[in-house]
Formats: structure tokens, sequence, C-alpha cells
């Protein structure tokens, strides 16, 4: 009964209460349970896929019209019969015909309210548009009704302990709700899912699976989830500790603006297919979101994996990922993506059976969209491949590169690996490597197919023992770079060929200047210009062997 009154304190005695049938949905406002430190055990609910154990559920079957003509990127104004709708509603554009490939297949949605009902054919909304809806994609705007401060804490959601795919608890299109405090143990497809919800709370819960293999994902937002928050979880054995994704068989929606912060994850495991489960995750073109001073122990597969237009992963702690420390791969269609990767702690990046593990990823998977910003600066890498690794390609590049500060080395004292190089660029333009260390590699920094560069302050120590080359700067097809003020060095054994800086073949109108230069091969080997490159080199301070 309390839970369908408004403004009700609904308040358990301590105990463990026995559940044979899940609980909801309910459709609630100014809800408040505090379950007292009590638990709901449903482990003889008889279950099947997608059982959720415990949901609160707004209502999508309200009012809706077509809008009459095209919505653009940050467009206030809609136009469509407005019938229905009045100032203050909760409504979602979105189509049901739009598939964008470059957001994994999303179908597009967000979230707005009505600031104003104009005339009978269109009306303005508080937030923008964020997505380019076309007459011809058949795009819809829809009434909402939110459930509205729903507050659940303080207890614990047992499932049932077999592997047979429940969730356990769902809000779904909530305004203003919260999970704190809760536990949930075994839910083997979600723990604690939102989906297309506003400024909304999951904080200090602990959520633990089971099983070794599973499907489980700990925290979800999902959908059109917007501005909403969680910290400060502990999630331990999952396929992944948080992701967002897109249910595109019901329901349409980006999901934007989250802060995943203070988190602390514990051995994510791989799918019950076997595949990796990345520790903290996202799906779906999403936007904006912020993995802040989360730790991570041991994670089957990356440690955070950025599927979206924009990234901000700083100073998280990742230890013992087997697969990349950070992958930032910015699907998106119509924005250029950005993206700042600082102050992260990685240790013991990579298994024993790979090549390919990496510190940070970041690559351009839509063709012809390019990067507008990317910062990677004063993180401590210790992979067994490349510590950084930035891939455009002819279609798609990156501008304004700042790569700073960053200490980068493989991940073992005296492992070596032909080929790996500190920090790669391919079709990057406008770069500043400033700063870093770059140390047991068999290249420092590799520029390929790149343009107006500058790589400055850097310490670089080659110490490859195997391949037929080691360079300590190797700058390939890139015109306009600046080599200065670098600290340059060769302290490895067995190697056919050694530069200390080597412009190749078509790094025109380059430089190279006041660099310490030590123990390569000799002195006409520390700075090398080879084919069609030119450039001016002074005032070198060259030590050969």
């Amino acid at each position: 009964y309390a839970i369908t009154v408004p403004n009700s304190r609904l308040v358990f005695a301590p105990g463990t209460y026995r559940v044979d049938s899940a609980l909801g949905p309910y459709a609630a406002n100014d809800l408040e349970i505090d379950f007292g430190g009590a638990k709901l055990d449903f482990s003889n609910v008889s279950t099947s896929v997608s059982t959720v154990l415990f949901s609160f559920e707004g209502s999508y079957t309200a009012t809706s019209a077509a809008l009459t003509s095209s919505l653009g990127i940050n467009e206030q104004t809609v136009a469509c019969d407005t019938t229905g709708f009045a100032s203050g509603d909760l409504v979602r554009i979105y189509s049901s015909t739009i598939w964008d490939s470059t957001r994994t297949s999303t179908k597009i949605g967000e979230l707005n309210f009505v600031d104003a009902v104009v005339s009978p054919t269109s009306l303005t909304i508080v937030c923008p548009a964020e997505s380019n809806y076309t007459t011809a994609a058949t795009a819809t705007i829809q009434k909402l009704t939110p459930v509205k401060n729903v507050h659940l804490k303080n207890g614990t959601i047992i499932a049932p302990a077999a592997n047979d795919l429940v969730q356990g608890i769902l809000i779904r299109l909530g305004l203003n709700c919260s999970i704190e405090n809760m536990s949930t143990f075994d839910c083997d497809v979600y723990h604690i899912r939102l989906t297309d919800c506003i400024l909304s709370t999951v904080s200090n819960c602990y959520i633990e699976e089971a099983n070794n293999a599973t499907q489980a994902y700990g925290i979800t937002c999902a959908d059109a989830c917007q501005d909403c928050l969680v910290t400060n979880n502990t999630i331990r054995n999952v396929r992944h500790a948080f992701t967002t994704n897109n249910n595109t068989s019901t329901s349409y929606g980006i999901t934007r603006r989250i802060t995943v912060s203070h988190n602390a994850v514990y051995n994510n495991v791989p799918n019950v297919g076997g595949t990796s489960g990345d520790a903290l995750d996202t799906h779906a073109g999403s936007e904006d979101i912020y993995f802040t001073n989360n730790s991570i122990e041991g994670a089957y597969g990356i440690g955070i994996n950025v599927e979206g237009r924009s990234a901000i992963v700083q100073n998280n702690h990742i230890n013992g990922s087997t697969a990349i420390g950070v992958r930032f791969a910015s699907y998106v269609d119509n924005i250029e993506s950005e993206g700042i990767i600082s102050g992260n702690v990685f240790n013991w990046i990579g298994d024993d059976t790979a090549t390919d593990d990496y510190g940070i990823v970041v690559t351009l998977p839509t063709a012809t969209t390019n990067c507008r910003r990317l910062v990677i600066a004063n993180n401590e890498i210790h992979s067994k491949s490349e510590p950084i690794i930035i891939q455009g390609s002819a279609t798609a590049k990156f501008y304004e590169v700042a790569v700073s500060g960053n200490v980068c080395k493989l991940r073992a004292p005296g492992l070596t690996l032909a080929g790996a190089a500190g920090a790669e660029f391919v079709y990057c333009n406008n770069i500043a490597i400033t700063g870093n260390v770059f140390y047991g590699l068999s290249r420092g920094v590799y520029l390929d197919t790149c343009a107006l560069a500058t790589i400055s302050g850097n310490i670089v120590e080659v110490t490859a023992t195997s391949g037929s080359s080691a360079y300590g700067i190797w700058v390939d097809t890139s015109p306009n770079t600046n080599v200065n003020g670098n600290t340059i060095s060769f302290s490895g054994s067995g190697v056919t060929t050694t530069r200390g800086v080597f412009l190749n073949a078509g790094s025109t109108y380059s430089g190279v200047w006041s660099n310490v230069i030590k123990n390569f091969a000799a002195a006409g080997a520390a700075v090398y210009i080879d084919g069609s490159a030119t450039g001016s080199v002074q005032a070198n301070n060259i030590d050969a062997p």
C-alpha cells in the first residue's frame, strides 16, 4: 500500500524476508524505502530470462506526435501537433527507423522537458536535441510519465543461486531517484539498472556475482539516461562492473553525462560464451561519460573501454587487466569527438598470451569523422605492448593532440618487445609531445603520416635487445616536425640498426636541434635523414660509443 501512495516512507525491521515472486513494477512518486539492514531472499522465485526481482517503472504510453519538419543538432523548436502537450512535460524525441552503424546500431533518442507550447504546430524544449532527425526518419515526440523521487536504501537482494539470467533492481524512467547502500548477489544479467533516468544516483552499494562465467553487469545506465551518478560502489566478479547500452527492441536513446567515480572493481570475469568482460565499459555511442578516481584490480579484458563520442578518464588506478588499460573508440556520426585521459596509473597491463596489450589506445572507427581534441597527460603506464597508440586514417584524423607528462615503460624490468613504441601516432596533426619518459622499448616516439608536430623535452631510453632496428624518435612521412630538447639514449644490444632521431621519406621542413643523443652506434647514426626528408640539424650534443 505505501509503495503506491505518494509521500510515503516504508521502514523494514531487521531480518531476512522470504520473497516467492518478483516485486513490481511499481509506479510511485515521493517514496523512500529504508530496509534497515533487512534481506529480501528471492531464492525460491521461479525465474526466466529477464525476470526483474524488484522494479519501479514510469509510463511511455502517453500522447505522441510525428515531427512535421526536420530537427537538427541542438535545435530547441520542435514542429509537431502539440495537442496533449503542456509546459513542464517530460518528452522523448526518437526515431525507430534510424539505425546508426557508427554508434553500434543505436536507435536515436533523447529526453527533454517542454519549455512552452508555442502554437498548435510547435513547442520549445528546455534541453536541445542532440541528434539529427529528418522527416524521412519518421521521428516522433512522445510524452512520458516518470516515477519521481523514489529512494531505496540499506538492504540486500539475494537472487536464486543458479545462473538463471535474472535482473536485480530496475528503475525505468526515473526522475531524481536513488539506490544507496544496497547489496545484490547472483543477479546474472543486471544487478542494478537505470534506463531512461534523469538526475538519479547509485551509491555505496555492494555487488557480487557467484558464477565465474556470467552475463552479469554490475550497474547499467541504459538508453537515454542523463545526468546520473554512479559512485563509491564495490563490485566483484561480474562481466562489466559498469556499462551503458541501448535496448533496440524496446526503447531508444543516447546515454549522456554520466559520472562514474570512486568505485572499486575486483576480478571482473569472462562472458558465459568465454569472451572478455571489460571492467568499466560504455556502448551504443554514449556521450560525456566520466570515469574518475576508480580502482580496478584484475580485469578479464580491458580496464576502461569507452565507445562513444567523448571520453574523460582521469585519476583511475588499473592493476592487472589482461588486455588494454584504457581504450577510447569514438563511435560518432555528426559531431567530431574529443577526449581527455589523464592522471591514471596502469600496473601490469596485459597477459602472457597476446601481443596487443597496450596501455592506452585511441581509434576513430567512423571512416569520415575526425577527433577535434585529444589530451593524454600525466599517466603512469606499465604495459606489455606499446604504452600509447593513437590511430587515425586517411579519412578520419586527429587534430590538436597533446601527449605530455606520461611515464611509459614495458611492464617488467628487462622485458623488451621488437617494434614497440612508447607513443605511436598515425594520421595526427598539430601534435605536442612534451615532457614524457619512454623507457624499455625499441622505439621511443613514432610518427606515421602526421604533420605539424613538436617533440620536445622528452626522455627516451631505448633498451631493445632483439629485432633489426631501434629508434629513439622515428618520424615517417610527417612534414613540419620539430624535434628539440630531448634526451635520447640507447642501452640495448644485439640490434642491427640504431638511430637516435630518424627522419624518413616525406618528413620535409623538419628540424632537429639541441637534443642530447647518447650511445648510438656512430655519430652519423645519432641523427639520420633518409629519402625525401629534409630538415635542419643543429646544436645537438652527440655522445657516440
